[in-house]
């Protein structure tokens, strides 16, 4: 740890139990900072930030002390790992200062008649991700104004600054205190706090976790998730996964997109501070990462809802539950579109089953394809090709015919839909599959009656295929298949358009094949007690 000298202003290096007492100052950084490099160097008096500095040696000095820590100069960051190695222990710095000058540069004492007045509510130090954990892990704080002006200390201060941060004044003082309260609490404190670099959101958090990782800037929002894996390996408090996302865009809520299990950053608990766990359950086994997904106990409805062990806050009856949507058929799950936790009450409990399950921490890499062949048959005077796919985002081969599709890109109401057209006759149809309740056939933009009974086959004695129709209509199955007519060229001759649809796992993937046929007939349906769709013309 290095210090600086408040007498001769010169850095001395200390290791372990060799480090003497010092102050320790807090501040938002601004232009002109002094530097590890400038302090060194015989012009750095000069510099905007040299009085901060200057400033608060002479405070320390008037104080008797004889070392002070600053964060702008006595880390040399053009250094990855000093620069590591200080965020690491910069709580426990902080923690074992005797004192910390916070200094709030935008906060100025008003001298009046009735005496002095001033209001830190509104400093920029509060808004700032780095000065969370100096303002909490000191035994001592003093605040002062941009003159330097004694303004209070964290025990005359208590009420107000609770109020500001929002932290309870027990959490503010006992450090014991602070090691009781749940995961999305200590979360919630940073929720309105910024950082200049996004990777400092988690960086800033790992003293208040009691945590420890390599730095990796460059990495974005990636560094929250890796802060929320470190916490895992400490804690089994369930509240961490007890978070929602109001402050993400409508639009993107209610999507298709799946959700990580794990949040995007504090401003996910906001909403959800009071958030506590409950005990473990002694036949649970402790959440885990693995490569399939956070590994967690849970009580599950339904295969859409999940319930963690944890409640809210003074609720000891009822449990929260977060949302979710199976992936496959071996119990990997992600959390769904919508972010809103569920309170679930004990009556419904009964009904659920507890079973591991796994919670996938990045659900667009994991997401199983749905993958959709088809295949076109027909006369080649009347063969139509596709023209158009939606949604348009999927990955489409022309040349062996396939189209690869996730849920998030599948259409809002949800399925694929091809348009084929006739560049001789002019004419076009579109067949639109749901997944859930199998293809419907569109022309000029109106849905036909989706008859019930089967596409004929292409040399099927019409009298064998009325038999199947018939069978299937009375046994009530459920099959995958229709079929449209249209009069062709006023003629005694029918255009039938027939789509078979069948469905398989494949490596456990999904695969729908499309069988279109397209043919002509000499078959009047009406006359064997069918009815004709409304529409002629394609």
């Amino acid at each position: 740890m290095r210090l600086l000298n408040v007498q001769d202003m010169r850095l001395e290096e200390y290791f372990g139990s060799q480090i003497p007492r010092y102050a320790i100052l807090s501040h938002c950084w601004g232009a002109q900072e002094v530097t590890f490099q400038d302090i060194n160097g015989p012009s750095w008096r000069e510099l905007f930030g040299a009085w901060k500095v200057l400033s608060a040696c002479q405070l320390a000095d008037r104080a008797e002390f004889k070392y002070i820590w600053i964060d702008t100069c006595c880390i040399d960051k053009t250094s990855s790992a000093e620069l590591s190695e200080a965020i690491n222990s910069m709580y426990a710095w902080y923690e074992n200062a005797v004192v910390c000058y916070a200094y709030l540069e935008d906060v100025e004492i008003h001298m009046s008649e009735g005496g002095m007045s001033f209001d830190v509510g509104h400093s920029r130090w509060f808004t700032r991700g780095w000065t969370l954990q100096e303002l909490i892990a000191p035994k001592s704080v003093d605040f002062y104004d941009t003159n330097w002006l004694f303004l209070g200390n964290k025990t005359s201060l208590l009420a107000r600054l609770s109020e500001i941060t929002r932290i309870s004044q027990e959490a503010l003082m006992d450090p014991s205190r602070r090691d009781e309260l749940s995961v999305a609490r200590k979360m919630s404190w940073a929720g309105r706090r910024q950082t200049t670099r996004i990777e400092d959101t988690a960086y800033c958090l790992l003293g208040i976790f009691k945590v420890n990782m390599p730095l990796l800037y460059g990495e974005g929002t990636r560094a929250f998730v890796r802060l929320q894996e470190e916490i895992l390996k400490e804690t089994d408090d369930h509240s961490l996964f007890a978070w929602e996302a109001p402050s993400r865009p409508y639009s993107m809520l209610q999507s298709n997109d799946f959700l990580s299990v794990l949040a995007e950053s504090p401003t996910d608990f906001m909403h959800t501070a009071n958030a506590v766990p409950y005990p473990s359950s002694p036949s649970s086994q402790p959440c885990a990462m693995t490569s399939r997904g956070l590994r967690i106990d849970v009580l599950l409805y339904d295969e859409t809802t999940a319930v963690i062990e944890s409640h809210w806050e003074h609720d000891f009856t009822n449990s929260i539950a977060i949302p979710v949507k199976p992936l496959s058929n071996t119990n990997v799950y992600a959390r769904a579109p919508s972010s809103d936790l569920i309170t679930v009450d004990p009556r419904a409990k009964l009904s659920m089953t507890r079973t591991t399950i796994f919670l996938v921490k990045n659900p667009v890499r994991v997401t199983p394809k749905r993958i959709y062949h088809v295949e076109l048959e027909g006369n080649d005077a009347y063969t139509y090709s596709i023209a158009h796919i939606s949604p348009r985002n999927c990955i489409w081969d022309n040349i062996r015919r396939t189209l690869q599709v996730t849920p998030q890109q599948q259409l809002p109401s949800g399925g694929v839909a091809f348009a084929f057209h006739s560049r001789r006759l002019n004419r076009g149809f579109m067949i639109r599959h749901d997944f859930a309740s199998g293809p419907e056939l569109y022309v000029d933009r109106k849905r036909l009656p989706n008859p019930r009974i089967l596409a004929k086959l292409r040399g099927q004695k019409i009298e064998d295929w009325l038999k199947h129709c018939h069978d299937l209509d009375q046994s009530n199955l459920h099959y995958n298949s229709l079929v449209g007519w249209r009069r062709i060229l006023h003629g005694d001759m029918w255009f039938m358009v027939s789509v078979f649809v069948r469905s398989e796992t494949v490596l456990n993937q999904e695969h729908t094949f499309l069988r279109v046929v397209m043919t002509m007939e000499k078959l009047l349906p009406s006359e064997y007690g069918f009815n004709m769709p409304s529409t002629e013309e394609m």
